[in-house]
């Protein structure tokens, strides 16, 4: 297991994304599955940064990376506000290219990379995402 401690700062974003790779790749991960981790924990703190924190620099995010036989797990904790996953639609991708739109699309990316996603509010007064990816061997999943 792994703990981040950032502030929230876009310019951490590149630090986590290298730990990440480091983590991932000690441990035999495939470069494919890496991208795709990567890319949804970044989206994610992305998230956090815009909306939970509304772009105030210097508030806290831990991330907590933790793999077992054949999952990985990353899960973000923040006191930022705080929003139910399961109300956000999935976009009208036809739509939004047509529109030429920018942004809007990292929780569908963080859905459609990881294998399995959770948000909450915990007790406390913190908000907790957990993505999993199922891992396997090298293969595309």
């Amino acid at each position: 297991m792994k703990e981040i401690k950032i502030l929230s700062n876009t310019k951490n974003l590149a630090k986590v994304r290298r730990l990440l790779s480091q983590f991932l790749l000690k441990r035999g991960v495939c470069l494919r599955q890496i991208d795709e981790i990567k890319l949804a924990v970044d989206e994610a703190i992305t998230n956090i940064i815009e909306h939970a924190y509304q772009f105030h620099k210097g508030k806290e995010i831990y991330i907590q990376l933790k793999l077992d036989e054949n999952r990985f797990y990353a899960t973000l904790h923040d006191r930022g506000r705080s929003f139910a996953l399961e109300k956000v639609p999935e976009p009208h991708l036809e739509k939004y290219i047509l529109e030429e739109r920018d942004g809007g699309l990292g929780v569908f990316l963080i859905r459609n990379l990881m294998d399995k996603v959770t948000y909450c509010h915990r007790e406390g007064g913190y908000n907790e995402m957990v993505m999993v990816k199922q891992l396997k061997g090298g293969e595309w999943r």
